[in-house]
């Protein structure tokens, strides 16, 4: 089973994200975002197969969950969430 990220965002976010304004600020980033996709699906199609990418993309999905889940709770971020520099090194 393919297990995927639930995206968090606020329905205020959700709202302006599906709102004409949005659509027609970014058309040309929607119409790049539609080339590419169809450039990257023809290649998956033709080249690497279908099930052979899903199959892999899965894998990597799943083997992240597990990365996130052993060793989140060990990490030590150099920012809070609110990108303060907790110690002396920089947010990247």
């Amino acid at each position: 089973m393919c297990l995927y990220s639930k995206k968090i965002t606020t329905p205020a976010v959700d709202k302006y994200l599906t709102s004409d304004e949005w659509h027609t600020k970014n058309k040309s980033d929607y119409a790049l975002y539609a080339a590419v996709n169809r450039s990257i699906e023809s290649i998956i199609e033709n080249i690497v197969g279908m099930v052979r990418f899903e199959d892999a993309s899965c894998e990597h999905l799943n083997l992240m969950e597990i990365v996130k889940s052993t060793f989140i709770s060990e990490s030590i971020f150099p920012c809070s969430v609110k990108g303060v520099v907790k110690s002396n090194t920089n947010c990247y």
